[in-house]
């Protein structure tokens, strides 16, 4: 009788022996989803292998085959190693591949409605309107090539704003179209993606599948199987498209590469970007890598000649970059969110009938509020954090867990109305816009609004000229392209300058030059005023003179000083539980287990500390972080660490999570 290995989405790092009786043994192979006993009850896992004998003389019989393979061997391949690389259970990477989850997968309506597509699907190309700069020639040449010769090839596409990346994204589309194959485009955000999606479908029609968590799961579950049945050329997604079926993919596209929005920080804990790179490396095939501000990790690996680095130094059509100035918030009395500059500068766009993007990356109304009279400050019961005022609808609210309380005018403790509010949101903001610019039609954007469907609407009305102003958070900052933004106006850019995290200075940098770079992209010269009480720092000094390269060597000499990626290599050990001392219990000794061989093998183990946000959702929080030249060797360790906390000695009723190459430390 032959033997099945399962993987189960469970969170423990192996997969599981199950006997394979003989009435299912011709519908057994890898990749199929199966029903397995498993501690008294059935659960859904997927064969990742089968083999005549076994040494389980107590293995149990696997109970039913529920429909053909969700996985062929490639994507088997690419899941294993995610499992291996960031010290994730198998089971749990394969049910995050699927669109959904597992649940219903195997019979669902969503795919049933995709059969028989490919037949009628036509491929209608448009003529390429666009004349090509020099450099976008160059680029679009060498990524053509690339997708023909049918290997390996990062490429690291490195363009200012408006320099013309998506036309070069195209061609390499088409390329890889002519040779028979599909091409997968990853976005950070799903607000990002709408306008992306329109460029490719002008291209390339009704081939083009969209794959994000805002679909309903039918929708997503139909693209996923006329991906796999080859009949899109072009899946445009989200981080979880990275698993998207696509049997002839010749090249993958990550679009703005640099963003944080690319590494899933709860559950399983990856990364977007680098899971494609591999996917690529496995493949054989080009993927290049896209942004305006590249990550240093990407930038080190250029310069290693691990990728290749072409550049797009200029604007299409010789437009000028935006000049950028200061406004000194040190100067500026009162506390409005508008300077005296920026209001004169508002009112003058309004006036020629042009727009504007305002950027503030703090969502709501106010982030701290306190009683005068008594020190009350409204905290959520289940984080440690200060609840954040939002008026639409009006409620003190928590920003992790979504918690949320009645907001009265009165203090909850005293009952006094001496309530003072500091830390302005994009809706105090906006409340401050129409007070101030009445006549101007405004449109906010953030997250409240995405959650409520709203994104593609608020982006579609600005687009056709239906609002002047835009308000967003971070959501704005890159990827739009609005000929007729002549101004951008950065609220606060010192939001994020100063969090207790390495990388605090590289995101300010970034966010400042791709907000900056929404201003100016039509025929129009384009004006970036930014507000900050810190214009000395390197970061905004850099930014604001369009000089990434002071700014990269700086940040690169510091980050070797002190020992963080690219010149070093990260994992975080993250220990939660309901009982605090539990908590710090199982990280106290985790890290004197791991120190006592890790760091003669040169891996520092540092901690184990409260995390700055101890607890979440009502779990307190520990961290260990250990930090070394060598990744391998790092994440070795690290699993040492998860091994004891599986086996028999783990603490009870605390779960240990690894976070492997963190992209904060939060």
């Amino acid at each position: 009788m032959p033997f099945a290995q399962v993987a189960l989405p469970l969170p423990l790092r192996h997969t599981f022996t199950y006997r394979v009786p003989d009435a299912l043994s011709a519908r057994i192979e890898p990749g199929v989803p199966v029903e397995v006993p498993f501690r008294g009850r059935a659960r859904r896992g997927v064969v990742v292998e089968w083999t005549a004998t076994s040494d389980r003389e107590d293995a149990l019989d696997l109970s039913a085959v529920l429909g053909p393979p969700l996985f062929d061997a490639h994507l088997l391949q690419l899941t294993r190693w995610m499992a291996e690389y960031y010290l994730a259970p198998w089971g749990e990477v394969l049910a995050a591949a699927l669109p959904g989850g597992p649940s219903g997968m195997p019979a669902s309506r969503g795919r049933k409605s995709a059969a028989g597509i490919e037949e009628r699907a036509l491929a209608l190309p448009l003529p390429e309107p666009f004349t090509l700069t020099p450099e976008q020639r160059a680029a679009s040449h060498a990524l053509e090539t690339s997708v023909r010769r049918r290997a390996f090839a990062p490429i690291l596409l490195h363009g200012v704003t408006a320099s013309g990346k998506t036309e070069v994204y195209l061609r390499g589309a088409a390329a890889a179209r002519d040779t028979g194959g599909q091409t997968l485009v990853l976005v950070p955000e799903v607000a990002l993606g709408s306008q992306l999606v329109r460029e490719f479908r002008r291209r390339f029609r009704n081939r083009v599948g969209v794959l994000h968590s805002y679909l309903g799961i039918a929708e997503r579950r139909r693209n996923w199987e006329l991906a796999r049945r080859g009949a899109l050329d072009v899946v445009v997604g989200a981080r979880s498209a990275v698993f998207a079926p696509l049997p002839k993919l010749r090249l993958i596209v990550v679009d703005e590469e640099h963003e944080p929005a690319y590494k899933q920080n709860e559950q399983l804990r990856y990364h977007g970007r680098d899971t494609a790179v591999r996917r690529a490396q496995m493949l054989g095939i080009a993927v290049v890598l896209g942004s305006a501000t590249p990550s240093l990790e990407s930038l080190a690996n250029a310069r290693r000649g691990k990728y290749a680095h072409l550049v797009l130094s200029r604007r299409v059509d010789r437009r000028p970059m935006p000049q950028v100035r200061i406004v000194d918030l040190r100067r500026e009395g009162g506390t409005s969110q508008l300077s005296l500059p920026l209001r004169a500068a508002l009112a003058e766009r309004l006036a020629r009938g042009e727009q504007v993007v305002l950027f503030l990356n703090r969502r709501g109304h106010s982030h701290h509020v306190q009683c005068r009279a008594c020190g009350f400050v409204p905290r959520c019961p289940w984080c440690d954090i200060a609840l954040t005022l939002h008026l639409v609808p009006r409620a003190w609210r928590c920003h992790y867990c979504d918690h949320d309380a009645a907001a009265a005018a009165a203090c909850p403790a005293c009952g006094s109305r001496l309530l003072r509010y500091s830390g302005a949101g994009t809706q105090r903001a906006e409340r401050e816009l129409r007070a101030t610019v009445p006549a101007a039609r405004l449109l906010r954007l953030d997250t409240d609004v995405a959650r409520a469907g709203g994104t593609d609407e608020v982006l579609e009305r600005f687009g056709s000229g239906a609002a002047d102003v835009l308000l967003g958070t971070q959501m704005v900052a890159k990827g739009l392209d609005f000929p007729r933004v002549t101004l951008v106006g950065v609220l606060d850019a010192d939001v994020a300058l100063h969090l207790p995290d390495f990388r605090a200075a590289e995101r300010t940098f970034q966010l400042l030059v791709q907000v900056s770079g929404r201003s100016g992209r039509g025929s129009r010269a384009g004006e970036v005023l930014v507000q900050t009480s810190t214009p000395e720092h390197p970061a905004i000094a850099a930014a604001v003179a369009h000089d990434d390269r002071a700014f990269v060597e700086r940040e690169l000499a510091e980050r070797k000083e002190a020992g963080y990626p690219p010149h070093a290599r990260l994992v975080t050990l993250l220990f939660s539980g309901a009982d605090a001392l539990e908590v710090e219990r199982a990280a106290t000794r985790a890290a004197e287990m791991l120190r006592q061989e890790a760091e003669s093998a040169g891996v520092r183990v540092l901690g184990p500390a409260p995390q700055p946000l101890a607890r979440l959702r009502g779990k307190h929080r520990w961290h260990v972080m250990l930090k070394g030249p060598r990744g391998a060797e790092v994440r070795r360790h690290a699993a040492r660490a998860l091994d004891w906390a599986e086996s028999t000695e783990r603490p009870r009723g605390v779960r240990v999570v690894a976070d492997v190459d963190p992209v904060d430390v939060l």
